[in-house]
């Protein structure tokens, strides 16, 4: 499974990847990190990737944005937004699901076995 985690956070990367670091080796995931929403598309439209952790806000192009861009080009991607703000009808319509922060391990390990 390949996993991109986008967010301009780096402590963010670090706590995700920190928290399925012991599922990387029993699963075989693969795991990408950018951190801002221009370098996701980037990304996403270059690369094959089974599951997206997205920021909302970012600089040069904020999570929004880039999901309604990846999702015009690869709509079977699960996309799970990752946001302090409260989850809104604009979220709910666009991404597949939604990470509040602060978040545990058993929330991200969960998502992950949803779209797995």
């Amino acid at each position: 499974m390949k996993i991109l985690i986008v967010d301009d956070n780096t402590l963010v990367h670090y706590l995700i990847k920190a928290m399925i670091e012991a599922m990387i080796e029993e699963n075989g995931f693969e795991l990408f990190d950018v951190y801002n929403g221009e370098e996701a598309v980037d990304f996403a439209l270059n690369n094959e990737l089974d599951l997206i952790f997205m920021d909302i806000m970012m600089p040069i192009l904020d999570g929004i944005e880039a999901t309604k861009i990846i999702k015009k080009f690869s709509p079977n991607i699960p996309i799970i937004c990752i946001s302090a703000y409260q989850q809104n009808q604009e979220i709910s319509r666009l991404f597949d699901d939604i990470v509040q922060k602060p978040f545990v391990t058993k929330q991200i390990i969960g998502k992950i076995k949803k779209y797995e």
